[in-house]
């Protein structure tokens, strides 16, 4: 392999960090090179800051040449910038660059001579040798220093004739330098094959008094550089007591190659005590050579525990297969602590045969023979073993035998074999094993990607399994959820057992997917079990706010369980499903718990949810109720979140139509005599003396809508009966017939829905549900009497009715009062007039203003 030279190598280095860390890309710029130094070179002849000129010297490490030299070596003598100088000088290829630091050395004092020698030493500048080698006379313990580490960097045959004589009287400031500089030259030596005159060096330094790591140093040298005849030098130093010299050999004995130390390590391992018998044992493991396996298998006899576990590791890494019988033998012996190693030893062991080691031992007559096989099996990850591992588990006439084998299925079990540990559970008496293999069956299962066919397999163990353990059936069904899986739930929830049923019955509520939704609607329904039917309503919840339900259905279910839900637990979770909507009959469902007091925080935060993705297409359907969410839940953060919406949806909503003028009866046709302008709203009076014998409106000439909202302010004298008509039809004398926003002077009626045919079909705080065949389901949204306390009796208040497809909704005072939902067409009306009615009674008068008309989408 070609040796690269320091400069090159330095540069190397410099480049490959630079473009690491980002710092510098000069060997990427595209300015030519020879302008890219140019400008570099200007920069430091310039008066530029001393942080660019430093910079600038790292940069010509990179692209430097000969050009360069004489600019960097100009700042040699700048105590700021000497050391970036260097580093730019020590990179550049060039003989210059060696000639600049050489001059610069002989001129310089103190500390910037000293970082010149360093430089000198980095660059192996042989030129530098007598020099240098001068420098070792130097009274300046730091100069002599600095020359002699130099001169070891630069090694060879002159800078060891200098050296050698220094250290004869060296003082005890400078013998450390010395030694480590001729230590280096020796090194370098060994390196060009020169062992004999490495070893001379290394001797002469063990003749000094020298510190420790000097000491230590020396040794390794002439252990290397003495080759086959420092083999027992090495050996000598194993048995010295001196802990750094055995760091020495031990060090050696691990990465020194041959043959020759191998048997010498192996013929003295015997006769060392225990502690270092054990590092021996450690080296011979790493050498690679199986010669050593006769000795290593003779130390796992009848030696500590210590060297014992040693020799087991060592024998591992050797990798012998011979050694596997022993291994074994060792691995079921009674000492706990050296058998745990032998089987570890056997898990971890590199050939194929300890597979079947394994497999072999679990034909062993002996019990714990068969439990360590199970174990090895186990950790090795043994797969082609299962079958003999499921043969076992079904037939050993020992539990904890049957124990390992179940845990190795567990760990390694695959599809095929399922049905073997079905089988193992469908059949076995043993409770425990019974649970284990309920375990393992359920590992396996999560490890499948064909749950098909993992549901085939437990099905079919059903057919045969006693009610303990088709209940244990069944609760892996669950896990593993398939239309096999819920079919056998399903089928046995009508068991002949009772405990089976119940567990079934459980399990489909537990059930995570929409296609359990039937069953569990129905067994909300009808079950004559309380639990059940709870259980069964909050898995229908649950399951219709999956991901991959349709928001068709999700809304449907919500519906279906509104109508079910009793507390305010399952309102929650409802709540919760809720929220993640984005439609306006899913923002009125859930704007119906607005009103209760024990669920304010999560009606809150469903309703701004679903009103927040409503925004787009329905700011109409978002004002009213965003306004009773800051109404009934002020609290922040939710309160920012639902004035946003709020403001926004504002922005978005259609502009609306005024239907009155404040001054006439301009738009609006009613019966002679009965409607006027008073006080700019439209009224209407009766009295003792003009009482109102039948009913009469005032009918909105502008049109017929069908989606709209519209608002109105109202005032009623006490004993007065009134009504806002939609989606009506006109009737001979002034008459209608249709929808009614109702409303009385008292209360009773505010916020009640109204139908000519139907009469009273919509009460404060229900939410109506009328079928396509009339049948009629109501769901109580709030309490009537805390509702009215909103009305203001013998005084304004605002009507909003909004009208949208079949829904017909009425706020007032911004307070949700009844819903309805019509779907059938014998009544529900599509579109119509709009009209304020006067109704016979006692003396009354009505009162409207305000009336405004939005259209919607």
């Amino acid at each position: 392999m070609m040796r690269i030279s320091p400069p090159f190598a330095i540069r190397a280095a410099l480049l490959a960090g630079l473009l690491t860390t980002g710092g510098l890309v000069a060997a990427a710029d595209p300015t030519p090179a020879e302008s890219q130094e140019a400008k570099l070179i200007a920069v430091l002849q310039s008066n530029a800051a001393p942080q660019d000129k430093a910079i600038t010297c790292k940069r010509l490490a990179i692209c430097g040449t000969e050009a360069a030299v004489p600019a960097l070596a100009a700042l040699l003598a700048d105590e700021k910038l000497a050391s970036w100088a260097r580093i730019g000088l020590e990179a550049i290829p060039e003989p210059a660059a060696d000639a600049a630091l050489r001059e610069a050395a002989d001129k310089l004092q103190g500390k910037l001579q000293i970082g010149v020698i360093n430089s000198i030493g980095k660059r192996r500048d042989q030129k530098a040798v007598a020099w240098l080698s001068q420098k070792l006379r130097d009274p300046d313990p730091a100069l002599l220093s600095a020359a002699a580490a130099a001169l070891g960097c630069i090694g060879g045959e002159q800078a060891a004739q200098a050296l050698c004589p220094a250290l004869a009287g060296a003082s005890a400031a400078t013998l450390p330098a010395l030694c480590e500089a001729s230590l280096r030259t020796a090194d370098s030596f060994i390196a060009q094959g020169k062992h004999a005159q490495a070893a001379a060096i290394c001797e002469q330094v063990r003749g000094m008094q020298t510190p420790r790591h000097i000491r230590m140093e020396a040794m390794r040298t002439l252990i290397v550089a003495r080759q086959a005849a420092g083999i027992p030098l090495l050996i000598e130093q194993l048995k010295s007591d001196d802990a750094g010299m055995l760091a020495v050999a031990l060090g050696l004995a691990h990465d020194l190659p041959g043959a020759a130390l191998t048997n010498a390590l192996t013929a003295e391992v015997i006769q060392l005590p225990p502690a270092k018998q054990v590092y021996v044992i450690e080296a011979l493991g790493v050498r690679h050579d199986k010669s050593v396996v006769p000795t290593l298998l003779t130390l796992t006899k009848h030696s500590s525990a210590d060297v014992s576990i040693a020799a087991i590791g060592a024998l591992t890494k050797l990798g012998e297969v011979s050694v596997l019988p022993r291994l074994v033998e060792i691995a079921v012996a009674p000492d706990s602590e050296i058998a745990k190693a032998a089987q570890s030893a056997i898990v971890k062991f590199s050939s194929p045969d300890a597979d079947a080691t394994g497999i072999a031992m679990l034909a062993s007559p002996e019990a714990r023979v068969r439990v360590t096989a199970t174990d090895i099996i186990s950790r090795r990850a043994t797969y082609r073993a299962m079958p003999a591992i499921a043969k076992v588990a079904r037939e050993d006439a020992d539990p904890a035998v049957r124990a390992g084998c179940l845990n190795a299925l567990r760990e390694l079990g695959s599809l095929a074999d399922l049905s073997a540990v079905v089988e193992i559970l469908v059949k076995n008496p043993s409770e425990a094993e019974a649970q284990s293999a309920e375990k393992a069956l359920a590992t396996i299962c999560g490890r499948q990607t064909d749950r098909a066919a993992c549901a085939g397999k437990l099905v079919a163990g059903l057919a045969v399994a006693q009610p303990a353990r088709k209940c244990a059936l069944l609760r892996l069904l669950r896990s593993v959820v398939d239309t096999q899986s819920l079919q056998a739930i399903r089928a046995a929830m009508s068991d002949s057992n009772p405990e089976v049923q119940d567990t079934a019955t459980r399990l489909l509520c537990e059930w995570s997917t929409v296609e359990a939704a039937p069953d569990l609607l129905a067994l909300a329904n009808a079950s004559p079990n309380p639990t059940f039917k709870l259980l069964a309503l909050r898995g229908f919840i649950r399951v219709s706010g999956e991901r991959d339900v349709p928001a068709a259905q999700r809304l449907a279910m919500c519906k279906a369980a509104a109508a079910l839900v009793q507390r305010d637990e399952e309102r929650k979770i409802l709540l919760g499903v809720l929220g993640t909507a984005g439609d306006a009959e899913s923002l009125s469902l859930a704007a119906t718990h607005l009103g209760n007091a024990a669920l304010k925080a999560e009606a809150g935060l469903a309703n701004v949810a679903i009103a927040e993705r409503l925004l787009k297409d329905r700011p109409d359907a978002v004002i009213p109720i965003i306004e009773q969410v800051l109404k009934t839940s002020p609290d922040e953060p939710l309160s920012a979140r639902a004035n946003a919406v709020l403001k926004e949806a504002k922005a978005k909503a259609p502009a609306g139509v005024s239907l009155f003028n404040g001054k006439d009866l301009s738009g609006w046709e009613g019966a002679p005599g009965w409607w006027t302008v008073e006080d700019g709203a439209l009224t209407a009076q009766s009295t003792p003396q003009k009482p109102c014998q039948e009913c009469n409106y005032l009918v909105w000439k502008g049109g017929q809508p069908a989606d709209f909202e519209l608002t109105c302010d109202f005032k009623l004298s006490a004993a007065a009966n009134s009504g806002v008509q939609i989606r009506s039809e006109t009737r001979p004398n002034w008459d209608t017939y249709g929808y009614q926003a109702d409303m009385t002077g008292d209360g009773s009626l505010v916020g009640y829905v109204y139908h000519h045919k139907r009469g009273l079909i919509g009460a404060r705080g229900e939410k109506v549900t009328i079928a396509a065949d009339g049948n009629k389901a109501v769901q109580k949204i709030g309490d009537p009497a805390e509702l009215l306390k909103s009305y203001r009796p013998d005084a304004w208040n605002n009507y909003r009715i909004i009208c949208h497809g079949p829904d017909i909704t009425l706020y007032v005072n911004g307070v949700l009062m009844c819903q309805i939902t019509d779907n059938d067409a014998s009544t529900a009306g599509k579109s119509g007039i709009i009209a304020l009615q006067m109704h016979p009674g006692p003396p009354m008068k009505v009162q409207f203003k305000n009336l405004v008309l939005k259209e919607l989408k």
